[in-house]
């Protein structure tokens, strides 16, 4: 069976084919990539493909391209909110979720399987720390 492709324009870049100083590292100068469907922008990054805003380097989720191959029947991954962020305990995380590895969707088989505390969805900013640590000497 053929996978079907979507050719989708490079984040890091912006479809240009040059980075800062040179042919872009992340689609070698041609401006588009080709990705097995269905795709979506990449949550962790938002679709820019860079690691933190204003750096230089590449999401390490997408890769720098700003888009991810998902599943078919993909859902929002519920331990993360589709944020792609991992859930803090304490203060702010920047790491990529465990469950959907960034992405922000998981299959909805996998949805399913999750156990039942991380199966409800959590809202709220990019990090999901409540802002409030108690330190106790």
């Amino acid at each position: 069976m053929q996978k079907k492709k979507a050719e989708v324009t490079c984040a890091f870049c912006r479809g240009t084919g040059r980075s800062r100083v040179a042919v872009c590292p992340v689609c070698q100068g041609a401006g588009t990539i080709s990705l097995s469907a269905p795709t979506r922008h990449c949550a962790y990054c938002r679709g820019s493909g860079l690691q933190q805003r204003g750096s230089a380097l590449t999401c390490s989720v997408c890769g720098g391209v700003g888009w991810v191959t998902v599943e078919e029947d993909a859902v929002l991954c519920p331990p993360c909110g589709g944020t792609g962020v991992e859930p803090a305990v304490l203060g702010e995380s920047q790491l990529p979720c465990l469950t959907c590895r960034g992405k922000g969707a998981i299959s909805a088989e996998k949805a399913k399987a999750l156990p039942p505390d991380k199966r409800r969805p959590r809202r709220g900013r990019r990090g999901y720390g409540s802002g409030k640590v108690t330190l106790e000497y």
